[in-house]
């Protein structure tokens, strides 16, 4: 079921006004849970173009997953820090 909120009405704005939507999502998880643009990417793949990055590989691989039907998302492994070229990512266990 698809939850229309007030940031999926400022997309459908943006796009009908230009289009198209061009974004960056940084820590994507898996690309389904705690998303707030999961829905509106997925009823609107022709409209929108991203990139979404996600650091944690098994989340990664998820997020890849998610959107392998999706040409338009490109899924991106990385991290990003504004110093650190290295740094250690710890997840919670199950």
């Amino acid at each position: 079921m698809y939850h229309f909120n007030f940031l999926n009405s400022l997309l459908y704005q943006f796009i009908k006004k230009n289009k198209e939507l061009n974004f960056i999502q940084i820590g994507a998880n898996d690309g389904k849970r705690f998303d707030p643009i999961h829905e509106f990417i997925k009823y609107n793949k022709h409209f929108v173009e991203g990139l979404v990055v996600e650091p944690v590989k098994d989340y990664y691989n998820q997020l890849c997953e998610t959107y392998k039907e999706y040409p338009k998302i490109k899924p991106l492994n990385l991290a990003i820090h504004n110093s650190l070229k290295k740094t250690f990512i710890f997840k919670v266990g199950k």
